[in-house]
C-alpha cells in the first residue's frame, strides 16, 4: 500500500512530518536513487534514504547491474513506458537506475538497490566523475575544448572544470562532476557544435569496457568494493550472483 512520503518516514524514524518536508525541500531525501519531491507516494518496495540513512523496509540483498544502454531507450522505472531500460533486466530483485541517460544517449548505466551508493553518485554535493565520449558534426577547435576544460557560463551558472582529451578532429572524451540536464549537449551547443553521438564510458571507477550494446551484467565483487570505496563508503555484503543472458 502506498502512502505519502513524509508519513511513511515519520512512522519509521525520529523525524516529524514537518521536519521531513524540510529535508525533502532541501533535497536530502532520496527515493530509489532520485531526489524526492513533496507529496510523493511510496511503499515498502521503495528504497528511501534521508541524509544518507536508509529508511526503507526493503531487505533484499544489494544487487548491482551494469547496462550498456542503446540509443532510443528511456531511463525510467515508470511502468507501461515503451522502450524502458528496466525491460532489459530481470524483474527481481528490484533495482533502480542511478541517474539518467537521455533517450538519444548511450553507454554505461548503473542500476542497483543500494540506496547509499545511489545517493553518493547522484546528489550534487558529492561531485563524482562521470566520463563520456562525444562526437560532434563538424571539427571542434582547441579553444572550444579549453573552454569545456576551464568551465563555462551555461544558463547563468558556470560549469565546473572538466577533464577533456581530444580523440579525433570531431571526437573528444570529457569527464564532468555535475549532472545538469543535457549538460554536455548544451555546452557543445553554446560553442555552436551539434552532438551526433554521446556515450557514457565510466562512472567514477566503474568502466563500461567491452560490454556489448544492449547487454547487461552483474558487477563483480571487486567492482562493487572499488566503487563504494571511491565514493567514501565501506564494503558491504557481496552482491548475489545473477547470470546475464548469453
Amino acid at each position: 500500500m502506498e502512502e505519502r512520503l513524509n508519513a511513511y518516514i515519520a512512522k519509521r524514524s525520529r523525524w516529524s512530518r514537518r521536519a521531513i518536508d524540510a529535508l525533502i525541500d532541501s533535497q536530502q531525501v532520496m527515493v530509489n536513487g532520485r531526489i524526492a519531491t513533496l507529496g510523493q507516494k511510496v511503499s515498502d518496495a521503495d528504497v528511501i534514504m534521508v541524509s544518507g540513512e536508509t529508511i526503507s523496509t526493503n531487505r533484499e540483498l544489494p544487487t548491482y547491474y551494469m547496462l550498456n544502454k542503446p540509443i532510443g531507450w528511456i531511463t525510467t522505472t515508470a511502468s507501461g513506458s515503451q522502450d524502458n531500460v528496466m525491460a532489459m533486466l530481470p524483474p527481481t530483485p528490484r533495482v533502480y537506475p542511478v541517474g539518467r541517460l537521455d533517450v538519444s544517449s548511450s553507454g554505461l548505466l548503473l542500476l542497483t538497490n543500494d540506496g547509499e551508493l545511489a545517493v553518493r553518485l547522484t546528489h550534487p554535493r558529492y561531485q563524482h566523475e562521470k566520463e563520456y565520449e562525444v562526437t560532434v558534426a563538424e571539427p571542434i577547435g582547441d579553444a572550444d575544448l579549453e573552454q569545456f576544460r576551464n568551465g563555462m557560463l551555461l544558463a547563468g551558472e558556470f560549469t565546473l572544470p572538466a577533464k577533456v582529451k581530444r580523440l579525433t578532429t570531431t571526437t573528444f572524451r570529457i569527464a564532468i562532476r555535475q549532472g545538469r540536464n543535457r549538460q554536455i549537449r548544451r555546452m557543445c551547443e553554446a560553442r555552436a557544435h551539434t552532438v551526433v553521438s554521446l556515450r557514457r564510458t565510466r562512472i567514477v571507477s566503474l568502466q563500461l569496457a567491452n560490454l556489448p550494446v544492449g547487454q547487461w551484467r552483474t558487477l563483480t565483487k571487486d567492482e562493487v568494493h572499488h566503487l563504494r570505496e571511491a565514493v567514501g563508503l565501506s564494503t558491504i555484503t557481496p552482491p548475489p550472483i545473477t547470470t546475464s543472458p548469453s
